[in-house]
């Protein structure tokens, strides 16, 4: 088929090129010049001829002296600027299409068609332009203006040409539309996808860096369509269908969990409910146990009683028989005794009379040896008197003997008495002096230990002074003197002065001493051995020394204090410390008046002899009455046998007596304890009677009670062992049926259809606290299943379902997703096309370029095609995300099965690209791998847009094919050599960019069109642009090229 080409290019308006047209080669056309001249602009325009979306342009270049370029910077000093294409449909068939560029910021892109008639809907041949009316930049001048679009569209009108103007995104719509039908380009461009993918390639001819060949998506984005809405719209026209089952499901899911939980709990209520009832069977029997065992008892006890009174009503006639007949045997036993005790006691008193006046006689005569004992007159003048008449002999005996040693030692009661009187008046004296002494020496202590004291003797002892023995002597008599006169005398201080008191003494000897004339005063001082010499040495008395002999000398008086008081006390002392003779037994007051007692009972003796003369006497006439009260004579030998005799018999019959007395009162004790025996065995009986009788009621109404209940009656015989204490029983009952409540509660509680008080019959249960199970089974069952033993086959039933809901889940998923599945085999594909394509064509006829297709390693497309037995699995798992919208749902899916650390959402899932990441190498045949030059990186580039537009045309309805080549200058001919060739076999038209002609011998002809800068304004271009038509071999002005074609045809 012919294909339609572009047959000239014009600018009106436009920077650079200003007012221009550029007729078009049908193979290939260069745009040469040096930089700054505007070509990039061409292809720029080119772009936004078809590309009216402002995040899809892409420019090739940044602009002029690094200006950024700007759809808005395009028109030259003018508010708008136009850029139009002629395009031969057929041959001698044109149509006009055309942008309109508003320097004004947010100005869209106008696109406009011209035609010969505004009904474009009809064919191309009723619609086309002819050679004739071909347009060109200046039939867009007028009045040497560029006028606004509405102008040109009326201006046009005038000439019988029509202009249409697209200006929202609906018409827009309906130009890609125009262009599609009469195909003018390759692809539709209505899809938004082929829009992306026609811009890219567009791009990639060009420096537009759209396409980033290390980055796997801008590689996606380039190769393929972005079929994201249909794969959204896939998922959308399954959305629907999977939520439904996926809400099937999940209600089905709960539904089972819900009754795989009533199971549970309904058969643990039905186990507890089962142990409740069994544990109150037991506590129901063990009451009626114990109730039998209470009146089995009771009758027993009361058994036990009634013999028991028989036996006291027996025993009580016994004792009663025995208790008549103690009375006479006691009378007779009273007699017996009371006649041997008669016997005995007249005996007992007849020894009792010999036995006193034996004791008398003795006595008499102890005291008739006293009585002959010498004391003088004087002696018992000074006694006093004694109740002799009232003291027993034995003390007289015993006074009198005590008495008697000292009045053989001393003569008489003077001697006695002086004696006592002395050894006092000695001791006291020896114990005054001996405690004066020790005073006085530790008084001597106590001023030596005080050398500071204003003391004589400390006075000696400071001054070092030896003294002589008259001097040791006053010192020893005034050694605690003062040597000043005291502030505050007290009695019997004195003082004196030093050291003419000591060194001046005025004596006069005598015996054993000498007397000190103190004035007119002489006092006597003695001069005893023992006092003198005071320790001393060389320099005087010594300190240390005197201090030693004091305490010495205080330890020696202590010592005979202590024997002063042993001879106090009647004690013997030791003679060697105590060197004086006392009787110590003389020395006590009590022993002096035992003396006296004993020589006055000497004195009185007599009177105490007649008493007891007389006493004698009176007995002798008692034993001579009481021998004749006695039958028979008893010599003095006979009366101990006999009153041994006596005693025997007498303690016989009181033996018996008393056996009687006690026989009596146990008896009697007996009778009492058998008369309480059967009062109580009477009150017991009626007791146990009166118990019985409710005990027998109490068994009747448990038994009734336990019928009515059971249906069984037991009888007493059967309940009379039993092991289990009725409140043990009872206790375990309690709490099986708090566990059973609890349980049905918490059942009550867990579901719907019971919670929050939504049933009635439920509520009635738990307010009558009767807690039915049976109730409750049908509240939660319902009158499908019905009984707890159908949930099993419920649950069986349901899980079937909910597999085939699972698998239909499975087969709507495997909808959702096929097309996912079968857009990754077709991009796959694509790709082993492409790199077919390179195959065949090396850059710079060394390197392969190719495109490596691998598998996204984390979401592996496995998973798609695997999709059925993934969800199996994770259903057979119960891994299945139910519970989530139908999107999360997916998400959740797939974030479980490829065990991915985030969340991808669903449409990265659906869409294809997400599977698989896109690489660039080139290779040599050895498969080395190299970065490559610059111009065979742009060398693919351009390639590969050229096989992406070829792949996007799905059917070749002879649109516009070009390739717009911005770095030829950077291609060696071996790379460029490549697009004229595939130029040629894909019916592309070349339009080459680059600062000189190039490849000249790589062409059979083309035009090439020089643009120089412009003399007056170098942003407006030399008008008119020199324009060739090359060959291999020469090159003419196109003009003239033109002239002479026409004229060949004209022949």
């Amino acid at each position: 088929m012919r294909r339609a080409k572009i047959y000239s290019i014009s600018t009106v308006g436009i920077i650079k090129h200003y007012v221009q047209d550029y007729l078009m080669h049908a193979e290939r056309t260069d745009f040469v010049g040096a930089n700054g001249v505007g070509k990039s602009i061409i292809a720029d325009l080119l772009q936004l001829l078809f590309v009216y979306d402002s995040s899809m342009i892409r420019f090739g270049t940044d602009g002029v002296d690094n200006k950024e370029r700007s759809i808005y910077t395009l028109p030259y000093k003018q508010p708008h600027a136009y850029f139009f294409i002629n395009i031969e449909i057929k041959e001698n068939q044109f149509i006009t299409i055309g942008i309109m560029l508003s320097a004004r910021t947010g100005t869209r892109i106008l696109p406009f068609v011209i035609t010969t008639n505004p009904e474009l809907n009809r064919s191309v041949p009723e619609i086309a332009l002819s050679a004739a009316q071909l347009l060109f930049a200046r039939d867009f001048i007028i009045d040497q203006a560029i006028p606004d679009i509405k102008t040109l569209a009326q201006h046009f009108y005038e000439k019988g040409l029509y202009l249409k103007v697209y200006r929202t995104k609906d018409e827009v719509r309906d130009y890609y539309q125009f262009l599609n039908e009469k195909h003018i380009t390759p692809i539709n461009l209505t899809n938004e996808d082929n829009l992306k993918a026609f811009a890219k390639v567009i791009q990639s001819f060009s420096k537009a860096k759209s396409l980033d060949l290390g980055n796997s998506n801008s590689i996606k984005q380039f190769l393929f369509d972005d079929a994201d809405k249909d794969f959204v719209a896939e998922y959308n026209a399954n959305k629907a269908a999977l939520e439904k089952l996926l809400r099937q499901y999940e209600e089905l899911s709960l539904f089972i969990t819900a009754l795989e939980k009533k199971q549970e709990l309904l058969l643990k209520l039905k186990k507890q409910e089962k142990e409740k009832q069994d544990a109150q069977l037991v506590y129901r029997k063990s009451e009626l146990v114990a109730a039998a065992l209470q009146l089995t008892a009771a009758q027993a006890e009361l058994k036990t009683q009634e013999q028991q009174y028989q036996v006291q009503k027996e025993n009580k006639s016994t004792l009663q028989d025995k208790a008549e007949r103690l009375p006479a045997l006691q009378l007779i036993m009273d007699n017996l005794y009371n006649t041997a005790d008669e016997n005995e006691k007249l005996l007992t008193s007849f020894e009792q009379l010999n036995t006193e006046i034996s004791e008398l006689e003795d006595c008499i005569e102890q005291l008739v040896f006293w009585r002959n004992v010498p004391l003088s007159a004087e002696t018992r003048a000074a006694l006093k008197a004694n109740d002799i008449h009232g003291t027993e002999v034995d003390d007289i005996i015993e006074r009198i003997g005590f008495a008697y040693p000292f009045l053989q030692k001393y003569i008489d009661w003077k001697g006695i008495s002086e004696k006592f009187e002395s050894q006092q008046r000695e001791l006291e004296g020896l114990a005054r002096q001996t405690n004066e002494a020790i005073n006085q020496h530790e008084k001597w202590i106590t001023l030596l230990e005080q050398s500071g004291d204003a003391s004589l003797i400390n006075w000696v002892l400071k001054n070092s002074r030896t003294l002589d023995k008259y001097q040791e002597a006053v010192l020893l008599k005034f050694f605690d003197a003062a040597i000043q006169k005291p502030d505050d005398p007290q009695v019997q201080d004195k003082h004196v002065a030093v050291p003419n008191f000591i060194e001046n003494l005025v004596i006069t000897e005598d015996t054993n001493g000498f007397w000190l004339t103190l004035g007119d005063l002489q006092q006597f001082i003695t001069l005893k051995k023992e006092d003198l010499s005071l320790p001393a040495n060389e320099t005087g008395l010594d300190r240390a020394r005197l201090i030693a002999t004091k305490q010495a000398l205080i330890s020696e008086l202590k010592l005979r204090s202590t024997e002063i008081k042993k001879v106090k006390n009647g004690l013997p002392y030791d003679r060697s410390i105590l060197d004086c003779v006392f009787d110590i037994d003389l020395v006590e007051y009590t022993k002096l008046s035992h003396i006296q007692d004993g020589l006055s009972y000497v004195a009185d003796i007599g009177v105490k002899i007649a008493q007891l003369e007389t006493s004698k006497k009176q007995l002798a006439e008692q034993l001579i009455e009481l021998e004749a009260k006695m039958t028979g004579r008893i010599t003095p030998g006979e009366g101990t046998v006999l009153a041994v005799h006596l005693k025997h018999i007498k303690s016989v019959r009181m033996g018996w007596v008393k056996k009687l007395v006690k026989w009596d009162g146990i008896i009697q004790e007996k009778l009492k304890d058998a008369e309480k025996s059967i009062t109580n065995a009477v009150a017991h009986i009626a007791k146990y009677h009166e118990q019985i009788d409710y005990l027998s009621q109490e068994f009747e109404k448990l038994n009734q009670d336990y019928f009515a209940e059971y249906a069984v009656n037991l009888l007493l015989d059967e309940l009379t062992v039993s092991h289990i204490k009725p409140e043990e029983a009872q206790e375990d009952y309690r709490r099986k049926r708090a566990d059973y409540e609890r349980t049905y509660i918490e059942a009550v509680n867990s579901f719907e259809e019971t919670r929050d008080k939504r049933n009635s019959s439920i509520n009635m249960e738990q307010g009558n606290r009767s807690y039915g199970f049976v109730p409750l089974e049908e509240a939660l069952l319902g009158s499908q299943i019905r009984h707890t033993d159908q949930i099993g086959a419920a649950l069986q039933k349901a899980n079937l379902s909910l597999l085939t809901i699972a698998d239909n889940v499975r087969d709507q998923m495997g909808k959702i997703f096929n097309h996912t599945i079968r857009s990754y085999r077709k991009y796959e594909e694509i790709v082993k096309s492409i790199n077919s394509f390179f195959k065949l064509r090396k850059i710079s006829n060394r390197f392969v370029f190719k495109i490596e297709f691998t598998e996204n390693k984390t979401l592996k497309i496995e998973y798609l095609q695997n999709l059925g037995f993934e969800l199996n699995s994770a259903y057979k798992r119960n891994e299945i995300p139910f519970g989530y919208p139908v999107s999360e749902f997916i998400e959740q899916f797939f974030k479980k099965i490829a065990k991915l650390p985030g969340v991808v959402k669903v449409n990265d899932l659906l869409n294809p690209k997400t599977y698989f990441d896109l690489r660039v190498r080139l290779t040599n045949e050895q498969q080395g791998h190299t970065s490559g030059s610059t111009g065979e990186t742009y060398s693919a580039i351009a390639l590969l847009g050229i096989a992406r537009l070829s792949l996007v045309e799905t059917d070749d309805q002879g649109g516009l094919r070009f390739i717009i080549l911005e770095e030829t200058g950077s291609l060696d001919n071996i790379n460029f050599s490549t697009f004229p060739a595939v130029a040629k076999e894909y019916g592309y038209q070349i339009i080459t960019m680059a600062p000189r002609p190039f490849g000249i011998t790589l062409s059979e002809e083309w035009y090439l069109h020089y643009l120089i800068k412009g003399k007056v304004d170098e942003d407006i271009n030399h008008f008119p642009t020199a324009s060739f038509f090359y060959t291999q071999d020469k090159n003419i002005d196109l003009k003239h090229y033109l002239k002479k074609q026409k004229a060949n045809e004209l022949d």
